[in-house]
């Protein structure tokens, strides 16, 4: 039964990988915008968004609406994955609206009527950047913003050169999050690691390596809940890769003081992983161990611990610990009621 928790577990992770895997380059959905009558809406453009992309062989052209308001900035960048296959791959970039300086015809370009495109330079030749919150790394090809845009609907048209590519649109300065997008970060960042073209598999190592280790530390009776064990080892898992993805972005871009950053973060899902870990050792749980349990979860979820998985299973073995004790009770009255008898 107790390998059956760890195989349950390798399914779990390659079912979240292979979800992943059908939606990786578009954490924001952007399909079927060939055309500027479809172009992908781009709601409340202040706050920060990331958009990773596509290109088919072929000259391609998306398009992304972006509606401003008074007194708003206009602020997006262009991005590209550091890939030696996609060396010769390139973009042009163009704003499109009224109240700018541009062309009103540009080949493989929709421009509506009354409205003008203005061409905004693109520069693949540029060093890589590091992201110390992904951890990740990427080329900034464009960037621009404008404070003194009219209202008004704006597109950006993206066009390839023919060749197939990955490109990103980041629009937005204002660093946001819902409860949920808070949550859901680890798995988007694996759909930025797969567009920037690393394997499935080697995204997921890290916590592969922890299982085979957890069905190791299990044939030596390490565990006594082997759910618990799970849980705290997909934590070490996040650490593990967070480290991993730190020093494969790191040896692409440049040493940066924000790797310090990458660091702190790396260690922040310990605080779920080392208790829990203790935890998976006890054999009986009072009620104030299931409440610890419980906090350490949501403070997982929050740390980005264990690919989700591990807090959501460590919150159902609280959950199942706690009916387990109330059933015991209700069997305990039942008993000595019936003794009485």
């Amino acid at each position: 039964m107790k390998f059956n928790v760890f195989f349950i577990s390798v399914l779990l992770i390659f079912t979240v990988g292979g979800f992943v895997m059908s939606n990786a380059h578009v954490p924001v959905e952007s399909s079927g915008n060939n055309q500027i009558t479809n172009a992908t809406r781009i709601e409340n453009p202040t706050k920060s968004w990331a958009i990773y992309n596509t290109m088919p062989a072929g000259i391609t052209t998306q398009y992304f609406e972006i509606p401003i308001k008074s007194g708003e900035k206009l602020y997006f960048s262009l991005f590209f994955p550091v890939r030696q296959d996609q060396a010769k791959f390139d973009v042009s970039l163009y704003l499109i609206g009224s109240g700018i300086s541009g062309q009103s015809v540009i080949d493989h370009v929709q421009i509506p009527t009354n409205m003008l495109a203005k061409q905004i330079p693109v520069n693949k030749e540029v060093k890589a950047t590091y992201e110390a919150f992904g951890p990740s790394v990427y080329k900034q090809g464009a960037k621009y913003e404008n404070s003194g845009l009219r209202p008004g609907t704006y597109f950006l048209a993206v066009v390839s050169n023919g060749l197939s590519g990955n490109y990103g649109l980041a629009v937005g300065y204002k660093e946001s999050f819902t409860v949920l997008e808070q949550i859901l970060t680890p798995v988007n960042v694996i759909q930025v690691y797969i567009w920037e073209g690393q394997n499935l598999l080697f995204v997921l190592m890290p916590y592969l390596i922890m299982l085979l280790l957890g069905s190791v530390l299990l044939v030596r009776r390490k565990f006594t809940n082997s759910l618990l064990g799970v849980a705290a080892l997909l934590g070490f898992g996040s650490t593990f890769s967070f480290l991993l993805q730190m020093t494969y972005s790191a040896v692409l871009s440049a040493l940066t003081p924000e790797i310090i950053i990458s660091l702190i973060f790396a260690g922040l899902p310990l605080i779920f992983s080392i208790p829990v870990f203790r935890y998976s050792r006890k054999e009986q749980y009072s009620n104030l161990n299931l409440f610890t349990i419980l906090v350490l979860s949501f403070i997982g979820l929050f740390t980005w611990a264990g690919l989700i998985l591990g807090p959501v299973i460590a919150i159902t073995v609280v959950v199942y610990e706690m009916i387990k004790s109330r059933i015991n009770v209700l069997n305990n009255v039942i008993s000595s009621n019936a003794s009485k008898l």
